[in-house]
């Protein structure tokens, strides 16, 4: 009888131990999980689409520029593309990410701009002609009076 007790106490000791184990492992691994879920809410996984419009020319008369090249680097990635037949190109960028873009095209002043990815969004430039006979700062100066009189 006595080692029946024994046995029996015994059981009642493994089994719980093993109760006590599995409920510190499942309160363990449910504090990990909210972790984790914390982590990942405040990274974005999400991406923005962004639609660049390039033209050539001004006010009225421009015409869509094929094969401008785009380019946009963020510490989070980077996307490229080339502007097809209406002057269009939709690049992917992450949500809530600083990123510099570069619209260049040949002929055409270089574009270089930083902005903050919000959501889906738009963009049109007008590109403005490069002339080598004009230093940089006065085709700067140049490119915002003529925009400027555009408006």
């Amino acid at each position: 009888m006595k080692r029946i007790k024994t046995i029996l106490i015994l059981v009642l000791m493994v089994l719980a131990t093993f109760a006590i184990s599995a409920t510190a492992g499942t309160v363990l691994m449910k504090a990990q999980q909210k972790k984790v879920t914390n982590n990942v809410s405040q990274q974005s996984f999400f991406d923005a689409e962004i639609t660049f419009y390039i033209f050539e020319g001004t006010g009225c008369g421009c015409k869509p520029l094929i094969g401008a090249t785009i380019n946009a680097t963020s510490g989070d990635g980077e996307d490229s593309g080339v502007t097809d037949e209406n002057g269009t190109c939709v690049l992917h960028m992450v949500i809530n990410s600083d990123y510099r873009v570069s619209i260049e095209a040949q002929d055409y002043n270089t574009v270089m701009f930083d902005f903050n990815v919000v959501d889906d969004q738009n963009f049109r430039f007008h590109m403005g002609e490069k002339n080598d006979d004009l230093p940089h700062s006065t085709l700067s100066l140049l490119h915002l009076v003529t925009r400027l009189l555009d408006r």
